[in-house]
């Protein structure tokens, strides 16, 4: 199912297939298809992908350290006004949520 609405161009699938795909479920193990798969899901403005994304370019996993890139992918989860997301990573009230974001990249 996701693999159709993925192919269809569905951010949220996309994000979808590439977690299933990074962890092997229904399919093959494969970390560089499942990056793939979350950074189409990120263009796509999936928010989960983005947080992904930053995770790992702010710690290094599977690419190059890189906290610019990091910071370009959680900045919108910040602005985007996805409450959830914001309360998840960046627990502080959302006038401070731009320094928060600033704050992680910092410390990579």
């Amino acid at each position: 199912m996701f693999s159709h609405q993925a192919l269809a161009g569905n951010a949220t699938a996309q994000y979808y297939r590439g977690f299933m795909t990074e962890h092997g479920f229904g399919t093959k193990m494969d970390d560089a298809s499942a990056f793939l798969f979350y950074q189409v899901a990120a263009w796509g403005q999936d928010p989960n992908a983005q947080m992904v994304l930053g995770y790992r370019y702010a710690v290094g996993v599977g690419v190059k350290k890189d906290c610019d890139t990091a910071l370009r992918h959680y900045k919108p989860i910040a602005t985007q006004g996805n409450y959830i997301h914001q309360q998840r990573f960046f627990p502080w009230p959302s006038f401070v949520l731009t320094l928060s974001v600033s704050r992680v990249v910092q410390s990579c």
